[in-house]
Order: structure tokens, then C-alpha cells, then sequence
């Protein structure tokens, strides 16, 4: 990044926790749209009314709008993982391992080889 205040490693850490915590809120929301694969879009998938009309329905009909006005097309690409990236850990297990999740409101920061535990969401 060019901008001269943003190489500070401070700024770019808090701009990517910043960034991150958005993401997740769209995520806990269902506010996210899918990442969609076209293979020759059509105009009007990347338009606002399209836009709307996907982010209104539920995550495990969004396929349908996709497929229907666009003919097989272009189509979502599964998103079913995207819950797990945030909370979530891998409990050893026989004989497998089993993810666990649990609600989270801070962050591990790694600074001089301490860990610190950073809340970063509010109690509301």
C-alpha cells in the first residue's frame, strides 16, 4: 500500500481485524452474498434488483434465483464452511477428530512470543 501511515504494522493489523469482524457480522447476519462461478454472465446477475433479490432469500434456496434467470449459467459455489472459520477448533478425537464451536468475542494477538487475549466484540 502506497498510503504512508498504513505500513505501520499496528494499522495493518487492526485494518485486517476490522475487515474480519465485518465479514463475520455479514456471515452471523446472512447478509453475505454467495461467490458465484459464471461462465458467461449475464448482465443483469450483477445489477442491484438481482443483488436484492438473492441477499432475501434463505442461504440454502440462494442456488435457485441463480439457476432460474441465468439457465445453468452461472451457479454458487458451496459456502456450507464458511460458519466454521470463525470459533470453531478441532478436538482430537478415536476415531476421528470432531470440530467444536462456541460463541467468540476476542482475538489470540502473538506479539514478543506473549499471547494476548483481545476482546473485540461487546456485550449487546
Amino acid at each position: 500500500d502506497p498510503t504512508p501511515g498504513r505500513h505501520d504494522p499496528a494499522i495493518r493489523a487492526a485494518g485486517f481485524v476490522a475487515a474480519a469482524l465485518a465479514f463475520k457480522q455479514q456471515l452471523d447476519s446472512e447478509k453475505l452474498l454467495p461467490e458465484v462461478f459464471e461462465f458467461s454472465p449475464p448482465q443483469y446477475t450483477q445489477s442491484e434488483w438481482f443483488k436484492r433479490m438473492v441477499a432475501l432469500c434463505p442461504s440454502r434456496f440462494v442456488t435457485l434465483p441463480y439457476l432460474a434467470v441465468t439457465r445453468g449459467q452461472s451457479f454458487p459455489l458451496d459456502m456450507s464452511q464458511f460458519p466454521s472459520l470463525f470459533n470453531t477448533t478441532r478436538v482430537p478425537g478415536r476415531p476421528m477428530d470432531r470440530l467444536q464451536s462456541s460463541p467468540g468475542k476476542h482475538i489470540a494477538v502473538l506479539r514478543n512470543d506473549n499471547v494476548y487475549k483481545v476482546n473485540v466484540i461487546e456485550d449487546d
